[in-house]
């Protein structure tokens, strides 16, 4: 019994103290911290896309409800959430190039996903966007030729000023929606 032991004990010093043991320890430790880290960015954008399709489906509650005021809550919730997944996956998720690709892609998605919903909350409660910037293709009811020489355009609900006369039935309008009384204006040449 003490022959086991005492042969076990000088078999396990000896391959403790080799070179390629100690090699391949240091090999596992520098690959071992690499998965870790690849393991802490990768949650960590998980938890960012988790959180972002949490406000979305909480949003697929107020829509229906057609409670914009919080679908817009919503809107500026998830943008924070994705330019933060952004920041992060930019940064440090290059290390892992699948997870930085899948990652690129969803933010991507998540962006095209808050323009689109953006726009239905424009087309339904334009208000919401005083003081933003907006982009938008506009049909007017009526076009006015101002004194100024612009041009303004009204559907009843919103009022465009444009620098030249429109060449089709809509415009693309881009500029800060403003509130003027009772009249919501964007004003495309400032």
């Amino acid at each position: 019994m003490v022959k086991t032991i005492d042969t076990i004990t000088r078999t396990t010093a000896i391959i403790g103290n080799s070179k390629a043991i100690k090699s391949l320890k240091t090999v596992l430790t520098i690959f071992l911290a690499f998965i870790t880290l690849f393991g802490v960015i990768g949650f960590s954008l998980f938890i960012f896309e988790e959180a972002s399709q949490t406000v979305m489906f909480s949003m697929w509650q107020s829509i229906p409800a057609k409670r914009w005021d919080i679908t817009m809550d919503g809107i500026d919730l998830m943008k924070d959430i994705n330019k933060s997944g952004i920041s992060i996956n930019t940064t440090l998720g290059r290390i892992n190039p699948l997870s930085y690709a899948s990652y690129k892609a969803f933010h991507k998605a998540t962006d095209h996903y808050i323009k689109a919903l953006s726009a239905r909350v424009f087309a339904n409660e334009p208000t919401l966007f005083i003081g933003k910037k907006v982009s938008f293709t506009f049909t007017p009811k009526s076009v006015k030729h101002q004194e100024d020489g612009k041009y303004l355009l009204t559907n009843g609900r919103i009022h465009v000023i444009l620098a030249s006369r429109p060449s089709g039935n809509s415009v693309k309008a881009t500029g800060t929606l403003q509130q003027v009384g009772s009249t919501l204006l964007v004003d495309t040449t400032k």
